[in-house]
C-alpha cells in the first residue's frame, strides 16, 4: 500500500518514463478513478517474495531492508505492467503452475550444464507446453530457450577459467560443446575476449 500523500514528497524526477496513467495515478494525493491490473506471477517477483520472507535481521536494520526490497518489487511491477501495455501480444497469461515449471526447465539447465536440452526435451519433463514455455523464458529472463542456455554455459564457462584448474578443451566439453571454435566466437562475443587470452589475463593478475 502506497499512501500517494507522502510518496510524493520523496525524490521521484516527477515520475519520468511512467506511462500516462501510472503517472497520473501516483500523483493524485487521493484516487479520481479506479485502477486494477492483474498481472503475470513472474520469476522476478517470486525471488523478492522469498528474499523479503528472511527473518535474520532486526530493528533499524529490517526496516531499511524491507522499504528497500518493497520499493524493489514495485519498480518490478510497474516495469512488467509497462512492458504487457507496450506489447500486448508479451506475455501470453501463465499461471503460478506454468512459472514453476519454467522455472523448473531453466533449473534443469543450470544442473547438467553438459546436456543440451531440446524445447521438446524440456517440454516434457517439465509438464510445460511449448508455447508457454518459450513466452515464459521470454518473459521472465527477456531471453529464448537456447539463448539462455548459451548465457548460462558461458557464465559457468567463465567460472571455470577463472576458478579450477581445467583447460579451455575440458571447459568446453564440461558445458556440453564439441565444437571449439564456435566456443571461442561466442565467448569472445560475450566478455570481449577469446577464451585463450581470458585465461592468459588470468594468469597474469595472480
Amino acid at each position: 500500500e502506497i499512501v500517494r500523500s507522502l510518496f510524493n514528497k520523496r525524490q521521484n524526477y516527477n515520475y519520468s518514463g511512467l506511462l500516462p496513467e501510472l503517472k497520473e495515478l501516483f500523483k493524485r494525493p487521493v484516487a479520481k478513478n479506479n485502477f486494477f491490473y492483474q498481472g503475470n506471477y513472474s520469476l522476478k517477483a517470486a525471488d523478492l517474495v522469498e528474499e523479503i520472507d528472511r527473518d535474520d535481521l532486526e530493528g533499524f536494520l529490517k526496516l531499511k531492508f524491507l522499504e528497500a526490497k518493497l520499493l524493489e518489487m514495485l519498480a518490478v511491477q510497474v516495469r512488467e505492467y509497462q512492458e504487457v501495455q507496450r506489447e500486448p501480444k508479451l506475455p501470453q497469461f501463465l499461471t503460478k503452475l506454468d512459472v514453476e515449471r519454467v522455472k523448473e526447465a531453466a533449473d534443469l539447465i543450470k544442473a547438467n550444464l553438459h546436456e543440451n536440452y531440446s524445447l521438446d526435451q524440456l517440454a516434457r519433463e517439465t509438464g510445460i507446453n511449448l508455447k508457454k514455455l518459450q513466452g515464459g523464458f521470454r518473459y521472465n529472463f527477456g531471453l529464448t530457450v537456447n539463448k539462455y542456455a548459451q548465457e548460462v554455459k558461458l557464465e559457468a564457462a567463465r567460472d571455470m577459467l577463472q576458478k579450477s584448474d581445467s583447460s579451455i578443451t575440458d571447459v568446453v566439453g564440461q558445458i556440453g560443446l564439441r565444437n571449439a571454435s564456435y566456443f571461442s566466437k561466442i565467448f569472445k562475443e560475450k566478455y570481449g575476449l577469446s577464451p585463450k587470452y581470458f585465461l592468459q589475463a588470468q594468469k597474469e593478475g595472480e
